[in-house]
């Protein structure tokens, strides 16, 4: 438990320290508005493009892991359906239900709890969970929140979008199985090490973003993030231990490391990069609530990890 604390207390203590920081009004909107564009156009692409280059994968588990992308598309349907059924106020909702912690926590903490031997069954959903934040939600944001209509030209230009030419990029570098460019030469390890410590950003401004965005002074904000919370929870762990049990299990043929692994991710927080694009092109109350819904999140997440893991000890 107290490895699980351990990996735990740095994502509060950094949504506390934002928090301090808003209180004493430290950065210039300008100056926020810098670090959130610098999050989502160069941190977030750097770490996809470490995610890609780096993750143990198997061809055998191919289809597991499209079948993984194939469950947050349905998550993703399943907000835009909750979101007009019950005509929700705020547009972020539809995006809430469909990404899961996996670098931040999800890996951390299978890695803690059935050895760094057996990550494979975890980086095999995190393929699967990559590729649909890259090529899916984080385009598909940007077009809904902008407004902007479908086109070709729009769709080309978002093929040059800096998160999917740096995943591409990957991809080419692991297929071609170029990998030695990166660690036989001092060049290869320079530019690799600079693209990662630049993706390990992502992490850290994020959470301290959220703690600066976060706000509990307004009761019906307040009200709201709770219920979105908690939409969120039911949805997540309903429609996917369903889809665990139907298409899930029909790869995994009852090995339990994929289950724990597939569990725990189901019940980690949401999706720091919402966090950051609501930030880029929403209002601040819709601010407010997104942030403070991450944190109910992170809180519940916890919570639910302790109880899963007392059933399953």
């Amino acid at each position: 438990m107290s490895d699980i604390m351990g990996k735990l207390s740095p994502i509060l203590a950094l949504i506390f320290f934002g928090f301090l920081l808003r209180r004493k009004q430290y950065f210039e909107p300008v100056a926020f508005s810098r670090i959130q564009d610098m999050v989502v156009n160069i941190a977030i692409p750097c770490m996809l493009f470490t995610s890609f280059v780096n993750m143990r994968f198997s061809n055998q588990y191919l289809l597991l892991s499209l079948s993984y992308t194939v469950y947050l598309i349905l998550l993703l349907g399943a907000g835009f359906l909750i979101y007009h059924l019950f005509r929700l106020r705020y547009r972020f909702f539809p995006f809430l239900l469909s990404c899961f912690g996996f670098g931040t926590l999800g890996l951390p903490l299978y890695t803690i709890l059935f050895g760094a031997e057996n990550t494979q069954y975890m980086s095999v959903l995190g393929v699967g969970h990559e590729l649909f934040v890259a090529v899916l939600f984080l385009p598909l944001i940007r077009a809904y929140f902008s407004g902007e209509r479908y086109s070709v030209r729009r769709g080309l230009r978002a093929l040059l979008s800096p998160t999917l030419v740096m995943v591409a990029l990957a991809l080419l570098i692991r297929g071609f199985g170029l990998n030695r460019l990166l660690t036989d030469n001092f060049l290869g390890v320079g530019v690799a090490g600079a693209i990662d410590k630049l993706g390990g950003l992502t992490l850290v401004l994020s959470l301290v973003m959220v703690g600066y965005r976060m706000r509990f002074s307004n009761l019906d904000n307040v009200r709201t993030s709770f219920a979105y919370a908690g939409i969120r929870i039911l949805a997540t762990l309903g429609l996917g231990t369903l889809y665990r049990i139907l298409v899930i299990n029909h790869f995994t043929r009852g090995e339990i490391l994929f289950d724990h692994a597939f569990n725990i991710l189901m019940i980690q927080h949401g999706s720091l990069a919402l966090t950051a694009l609501v930030g880029q092109y929403c209002s601040l109350e819709e601010q407010e609530v997104v942030n403070n819904v991450f944190v109910i999140n992170v809180m519940a997440s916890f919570v639910i990890l302790v109880a899963y893991l007392a059933i399953w000890t």
